[in-house]
């Protein structure tokens, strides 16, 4: 179930699209993070340089950058390096 895969995309109110693969749209993202009044530039500097899927940001490494801003914890990307 996605709500326990990804609790801080789901706390935000933001859908993870499961096909192809696990991804947010941006856009989506986006919108969800300004709607949960977090800093989308803040968001952007944690995310850095990952490689994104086509249709958006890979759900985990948008889950590992929520944790880190929301949580104050390293966890999937935020921690290791692909």
């Amino acid at each position: 179930m996605v709500s326990t895969e990804y609790p801080r995309l789901t706390q935000i109110g933001c859908n993870v699209k499961r096909e192809p693969m696990d991804h947010v749209p941006w856009t989506e993202l986006d919108e969800a993070i300004n709607g949960a009044g977090l800093d989308r530039e803040r968001f952007s500097d944690l995310f850095g340089v990952q490689t994104c899927y086509a249709g958006g940001v890979y759900a985990w490494d948008a889950e590992a950058v929520l944790e880190r801003m929301m949580g104050g914890k390293l966890t999937g990307s935020q921690r290791y390096w692909d």
